[in-house]
């Protein structure tokens, strides 16, 4: 960054996800972190404990009254964006906004046009879009070494974390393969289909299967699951060339397979008719850069140089039109929804 000029910070939410923000924020050049937040006075404390420095409050009004203080990190249950998001920007701060950027897609309208009317950043949080692994196969998709993409498939499955409230899987886990995908495809999707399963609680889905069908036919098949044995977190790109297997759990997260199908006669008369390339998998190496440090490395650019975030306000809205109309999907029996 060509300056010194510093970026003051405070941070709302100090449970699950804002230490890992605070741990990199605190480490940034041209990043000054002031204030931690939380409701939380045991949370506080770990704060006070683990950053002696910083202030701590259990007041967010503090933080949008501080004149001096240029942005704030939200990192707050997702029912308690809008409002927090909505007051920061009122009072002129930039703000990064974990994901979902709101629960209403209306509402995350609302905070762009705000974000506009005071020239600010609204970054959110996305963060697997800042991995050096998904920039990689963006590249790799984009050169047409692929071919044209028939369709991806995405898990993410784990034991728990059941969400205080009414939080269902889709809408913790899915934005996280939503955003891959779009930021991959890079076209509008034009319908959306969900089946959700609540096995534990009533009405909150903890298994979900979604659909999304791009402009170009493309497919993405995500799978959430909070009751799984084992941890996925993986995704295979098939191309009419190639094949992509990216598994964020394996040291060799990116393989290149030279796999296609082709089709010597149509209509088939023999299985003859039908060529399988079946070739051996090649590992592609990706830089092993923390992608959350990344992530608020660009957030502080974009304040300082008046940059539009990768991850902007518009890109939330996306995604949260899309988990609205999974939500939709799933409580009308998987019924397709166009956008």
């Amino acid at each position: 960054m060509a300056t010194n000029i510093m970026v003051k910070i405070g941070v709302v939410g100090y449970g699950y996800w804002g230490p890992n923000l605070v741990r990199n924020l605190s480490s940034i050049e041209n990043a000054e972190l002031i204030y931690i937040c939380d409701k939380s006075k045991e949370r506080l404390e770990l704060a006070k404990k683990d950053y002696p420095n910083i202030k701590t409050t259990s007041n967010f009004n503090k933080l949008i009254n501080d004149k001096d203080l240029d942005a704030i990190v939200i990192t707050t249950p997702p029912i308690t964006h809008f409002k927090l998001a909505k007051k920061a920007l009122e009072k002129d701060k930039h703000i990064l906004i974990s994901k979902p950027i709101t629960t209403k897609a209306s509402d995350a309208e609302k905070l762009i046009k705000l974000a506009e009317e005071k020239n600010k950043v609204i970054l959110t949080d996305s963060t697997f879009l800042y991995t050096s692994a998904i920039n990689k196969i963006k590249e790799i998709i984009s050169s047409g070494e692929l071919g044209d993409i028939h369709f991806i498939n995405s898990r993410r499955l784990n034991f728990g974390l059941f969400q205080p409230g009414s939080t269902n899987v889709v809408w913790d886990l899915s934005p996280h393969d939503i955003a891959i995908s779009l930021y991959l495809i890079n076209k509008p999707v034009i319908s959306v289909q969900s089946i959700g399963y609540p096995h534990i609680f009533k009405g909150v889905e903890d298994n979900a299967y979604v659909f999304l069908k791009f402009k170009d036919n493309t497919i993405v098949h995500i799978h959430n699951n909070w009751l799984s044995p084992i941890k996925a977190r993986d995704m295979f790109i098939v191309g009419s060339k190639k094949m992509l297997s990216y598994d964020m759990t394996h040291d060799k997260e990116l393989q290149m397979y030279n796999k296609f199908i082709e089709v010597k006669k149509y209509p088939l008369e023999t299985v003859r008719d039908v060529v399988y390339n079946d070739g051996l998998p090649i590992h592609i190496e990706t830089e092993k850069k923390e992608a959350l440090k990344a992530e608020c490395e660009h957030f502080i650019d974009c304040i300082l140089n008046n940059k539009e975030p990768i991850t902007n306000g518009k890109h939330g809205l996306e995604v949260v039109r899309i988990l609205e109309a999974a939500q939709k999907s799933i409580r009308k029996n998987g019924k397709e929804i166009f956008l």
